[in-house]
């Protein structure tokens, strides 16, 4: 086992007792990408661009996990080719609202 993989089943680990305590909880898979982005966003060389890129990449990621929680309905579109695609839509609208000094990073990405 590498010490990539040792680390990333130590954060698992650590998560696993907060699910237990919370069961509405969601983590995020702590996979490399992950973890890569993670640290590239606590070093103290990064620039500023490199900080706000990872930083965007891991938002990204928080909200389509989210969005992967809301109540989808199977439906069906028709391509500009003429195809049927059979695919999902929202059973309802989509809201989200800016927290203070947590959300308000998230906005663009929700858009």
């Amino acid at each position: 086992m590498s010490e990539v993989d040792k680390l990333l089943a130590e954060i698992h680990r650590n998560h696993e007792n907060l699910q237990d305590k919370f069961p509405n909880l969601l983590v995020l898979r702590a996979d490399h990408c992950l973890l890569q982005l993670h640290t590239m966003m606590r070093s103290g060389s990064v620039s500023r661009d490199q900080f706000i890129f990872s930083a965007h990449h891991v938002l990204r990621r928080l909200v389509f996990e989210a969005l992967n929680l809301v109540p989808y309905t199977p439906c069906s579109v028709t391509t500009p080719t003429g195809h049927e695609f059979k695919g999902l839509r929202t059973d309802s609208q989509i809201c989200a609202v800016s927290i203070l000094r947590a959300g308000a990073s998230m906005e663009r990405i929700i858009r």
